[in-house]
């Protein structure tokens, strides 16, 4: 044939975009040589897809109970209703999801009802349905036993994304198992589902209306479509979405309800909830401190030491962490501080030293540095200054000397 040479053999398969389940893997466009090996320029060994794990109502589509009030223009044809919802196809929809699909990993995660959500995708992903890794719908959030500040009738559901990552449920395919927190993203209108997820692993866009017939966020100059298109060449996600501000803001300490939601996240943390030790049968110690964290369904971390530290009536600071210490039966010292640590899950460096210090309410600098090796029974002097170096896990040495320097001041 002209333009091409005699010896190259080339098979294109053709991708089926049926809507069936059982579809066959996609399989790509294979090129031999004369020697019969695979053209390296078609295999792909570039980096993995991230995940993407989207929302449907608000995302996707506008669900609109049929006896409620709404501002949705007369003229603007529902696309399907399903049961007792009118369904709202958003604007450029299909093209998102084929671009999402062709850069991305998709999962689809609705807090809806199995049935109403099925039937949603069946209206909103003509030929796209069976190219999702999988759609979860509320069997898989997880009841949080509130109700939603909005609503008092609708139940407060949470999308735990360590569900995927940990693949909880049968249904998920093998290659689920390669996801974390580096490299998935879940996208929903509710900041609130994402309330027991890792910081930076949620982005959360406005609600789509089907009044604003002006939108435009999932076409292809639209703003959700170009913050992903940047995500898909970055390291990892929490980055990028820590240094590409979208949407609504995560809740967090600083949230006008945080009272009300800190109640959600840590369904643990009340004064009636605080009880001493010794009720529980187990002697005090740090073990006792893990123990307890993990049964309110709290990782160990910082977070968890100062909510904890607080809810015992004591502030947070170096006094603090030497009370707790003495309260562990363990003596104040650098093996308590890695122990402390460790628990923590974080490994014992500069940077956690600094973050510790700073969770204890005071600076860090040379004062603070003497403060804390008082504090563990050792004199200041370079044998200390040497012990806490290796224990940083830093050699000893000039470096070493100019990196804690330059992180005390």
């Amino acid at each position: 044939m002209a333009g091409k040479s005699e010896d190259t053999k080339k098979k294109a398969v053709l991708l089926n975009d049926s809507d069936s389940d059982s579809e066959k893997e996609k399989q790509k466009e294979v090129v031999e040589d004369d020697t019969g090996l695979l053209s390296l320029m078609n295999l792909n060994l570039g980096p993995k897809k991230k995940l993407l794990v989207l929302s449907l109502g608000g995302l996707l589509c506008h669900r609109v109970f049929h006896k409620e009030r709404t501002t949705v223009p007369i003229r603007c044809k529902p696309d399907a209703i399903i049961g007792n919802y009118k369904i709202y196809k958003r604007s450029h929809c299909t093209e998102f999801m084929k671009f999402c699909i062709e850069r991305f990993e998709v999962g689809i995660w609705s807090s809806a009802r199995e049935w109403n959500m099925s039937n949603s995708l069946n209206c909103i992903m003509v030929g796209l349905k069976s190219k999702v890794l999988f759609a979860w719908d509320q069997e898989q959030c997880t009841d949080s036993g509130f109700k939603t500040l909005e609503n008092k009738y609708k139940p407060l559901f949470l999308k735990e994304l360590e569900k995927i990552w940990d693949k909880k449920y049968y249904n998920l395919p093998s290659r689920v198992g390669e996801f974390s927190a580096t490299n998935t993203l879940l996208i929903d209108t509710n900041p609130y589902k994402a309330l027991l997820n890792p910081p930076y692993t949620s982005v959360f866009p406005t609600d789509y209306k089907a009044y604003n017939v002006n939108d435009d966020a999932l076409g292809p100059k639209g703003e959700l479509r170009l913050f992903l298109d940047g995500l898909v060449d970055a390291d990892d996600v929490p980055s990028y979405v820590k240094d590409n501000s979208f949407g609504q803001p995560a809740i967090t300490s600083i949230h006008p309800d945080w009272e009300f939601y800190s109640k959600v996240k840590y369904p643990w943390h009340s004064k009636e909830n605080c009880v001493p030790f010794e009720i529980f049968g187990a002697p005090v110690g740090a073990e006792t401190f893990v123990l307890l964290a993990e049964s309110f369904g709290a990782p160990m971390g910082v977070e968890t030491f100062l909510l904890l530290s607080e809810s015992f009536g004591a502030p947070m600071g170096v006094e603090t962490l030497v009370l707790l210490s003495e309260s562990f039966g363990a003596p104040m010292g650098v093996e308590t501080f890695l122990l402390l640590s460790e628990s923590f899950g974080a490994p014992m460096g500069v940077e956690t030293f600094v973050l510790l210090s700073e969770s204890f309410g005071a600076p860090m600098g040379v004062e603070t540095f003497l403060l804390l090796s008082e504090s563990f029974g050792a004199p200041m002097g370079v044998e200390t200054f040497v012990l806490l170096s290796e224990s940083f896990g830093a050699p000893m040495g000039v470096e070493t000397f100019v990196l804690l320097s330059e992180s005390f001041y």
